[in-house]
């Protein structure tokens, strides 16, 4: 587009939501990782000559009140029954409530669970599409290439209007335009980390369940 004075480059997305194949692996993606808690606490009171309960599972609190309802030992709520003292601490220790304040919705843990109970309980999960670093290269003819790139991040429907530094009088019909940049999808959600990316999402959970949660018990299978 250009008036008398200027040009600019006008994107958009025709279609900025992921398809929902791809809802669907993200969402089996956080049922495999919430079950690899569960199969731990399984695990643990196997080894210690136990049976697992109908109900035994690994807890994931963000208020130490609806932890201590779940847990109570001698209790048939108790989802860790046949569970090691020494585990359940660690257990314990690694509960949201334990941040405080605020900071609970920054845990792996909490959102790992909050989402995966979304998705299985409520619906899908909705991934909007954006475009990260989008750069553009405009071919003007006579080997000449104006390049130049977004402001920040092109996230959804648009349109946006981008600004080419190039004379009115060499806008063609005919130039070709080439576009590159890191694609990803965002989360869709009501929760405070609304609008991150899923691939960040997903590396974060992964990783903090594997270093901090699955590591701490690993003595107790050896």
């Amino acid at each position: 587009k250009h008036n008398d004075a200027s040009v600019w480059l006008v994107v958009y997305h025709t279609s900025p939501y992921a398809d929902l194949s791809q809802s669907v692996v993200f969402g089996d993606f956080l049922h495999n990782l919430r079950s690899s808690l569960d199969a731990l606490i399984h695990g643990l009171i196997r080894k210690s000559g136990g049976t697992p309960r109908w109900n035994t599972s690994f807890p994931i609190y963000s208020r130490q009140e609806s932890y201590d309802q779940h847990t109570r030992p001698g209790t048939k709520g108790d989802v860790l029954a046949g569970v090691p003292d020494d585990a359940r601490s660690l257990v314990k220790g690694l509960q949201p409530f334990r941040r405080g304040g605020r900071s609970v919705d920054l845990d792996p843990l909490h959102q790992l669970n909050v989402m995966y109970n979304h998705d299985k309980h409520e619906a899908s999960h909705i991934m909007l599409g954006y475009a990260k670093y989008a750069h553009f290269a405009l071919h003007i003819g006579e080997g000449r290439i104006v390049e130049f790139s977004s402001d920040g991040p092109l996230i959804g429907y648009g349109p946006w209007q981008i600004p080419i530094s190039m004379l009115v009088s060499d806008v063609k019909p005919s130039h070709r335009i080439e576009a590159r940049g890191a694609a990803d999808f965002l989360i869709r959600t009501d929760e405070p980390w609304q609008g991150r990316p899923i691939l960040d999402f997903a590396h974060t959970c992964l990783n903090y369940v594997e270093d901090r949660v699955i590591r701490e018990f690993k003595p107790f299978f050896t």
